[in-house]
């Protein structure tokens, strides 16, 4: 299966001073050092390189212009050591894309030498989606990580632990982009106050926006199948080009069908359910069995959870399929009829789905 997670950002500030290399596969955010940053040839390791800030005003400045347009989630990964703040109650900035999220060092003790960190996402709800971790050690190299899931779960780690979790009752939404992106590690922080520490190495992922085309062409089929699904896919990426009312009501759409998914993953039973279901689809599609009774199955269980009058999904679909968009996208750009394999997958499904429901109609008709 494709990555879900794409590399926009990796610096790891080793080699020639100065200069701030984007290694990630985008090659799209270089940094520029300004107002005094310090290159140091050790990190967390010999030879490792690191990088620490002279003022408040030093800082990796990056334009990013490749990979920002979307973001939807976010992955941010730094290896880094904490110092204490000159004022105890001054925020010191650790990674600052602008209005979109920020991640740095809230509340320095000096007695217990210790320090909270504070990572915000900001997706354009009134207030910003904030999580602070409990007290870390400062002068010790920390790999530290924060996850957002594009909806309504952020997550802290320190070495690979889950430290600090928080979930937003109504959701707060995908995290949107802007290219080019303006990032600032380190320094340029509230209060204009320096990050009094050392950073290794800074990535940062965003969700992979073509995870989901990948996917669907690795299973087994031959040339002519496979060409003819990427032919479909470049229309039909024209057509939304092309009528972009109809692409922000389809967006719109999946973000209400999201906060679903959302909502069956805090229920335990239903999320491992899911899981067990998504474990089968992967492995019968890699091996392009798809109308498999083991897929069928899968299928058939996700979407009678899907359409419980309690996960509001449904509504979702009915404004879909009643779309005039959805209408003339049918018409415009039909879906092709090259794959034989995912057409029995469709019928089998189709035919499952309406066994059951005639079986649930003759159960209520016998009761009464």
């Amino acid at each position: 299966m494709a990555d879900s997670w794409e590399v926009i950002l990796h610096h790891t500030y080793r080699g020639a001073p100065g200069v701030v290399y984007d290694s990630s596969p985008i090659k799209g955010a270089h940094g520029v050092a300004v107002g005094g940053v310090k290159f140091h040839p050790d990190g967390q390791g010999p030879d490792s390189g690191s990088i620490s800030f002279r003022n408040a005003a030093s800082c990796i400045h990056v334009e990013a212009t490749k990979g920002w347009d979307t973001l939807g989630a976010l992955k941010i990964e730094t290896v880094c050591r904490f110092g204490l703040a000159a004022r105890r109650g001054h925020f010191q900035s650790l990674i600052r894309y602008r209005d979109r999220f920020l991640l740095g060092v809230y509340g320095s003790n000096p007695n217990t030498r210790t320090v909270h960190i504070l990572a915000s996402v900001h997706t354009g709800t009134p207030q910003r989606f904030g999580i602070l971790s409990p007290r870390l050690p400062v002068d010790e190299w920390l790999t530290l990580g924060v996850w957002f899931n594009g909806w309504d779960r952020l997550e802290l780690s320190v070495d690979g632990a889950v430290v600090k979790t928080k979930t937003s009752a109504i959701g707060v939404g995908p995290l949107s982009g802007r290219s080019p992106a303006i990032i600032d590690i380190g320094g340029r922080g509230y209060h204009r106050v320096r990050f009094e520490g050392r950073i290794d190495e800074v990535r940062i992922s965003r969700s992979n926006p073509r995870a989901v085309a990948e996917d669907f062409l690795n299973r087994p089929m031959d040339s002519e199948t496979a060409e003819c699904w990427v032919r479909w896919g470049r229309k039909l990426l024209d057509w939304l080009r092309q009528n972009p009312r109809c692409a922000d009501e389809f967006a719109a759409l999946v973000t209400q069908m999201r906060h679903t998914v959302y909502a069956i993953d805090r229920d335990a039973e239903l999320r491992d359910m899911f899981r067990r279901a998504a474990e089968t689809y992967r492995k019968e599609w890699r091996t392009g069995l798809l109308a498999s009774d083991a897929m069928v199955d899968a299928l058939v269980a996700v979407s009678s959870v899907i359409g419980r009058s309690d996960l509001p999904v449904q509504a979702s679909v009915d404004l879909l399929t009643a779309s005039d968009c959805w209408r003339r996208l049918r018409m415009e750009v039909p879906v092709p009829q090259c794959d034989p394999q995912l057409a029995q997958l469709a019928n089998v499904v189709t035919e499952t789905l309406e066994e059951g429901q005639g079986r649930a109609h003759q159960d209520a008709d016998n009761r009464h």
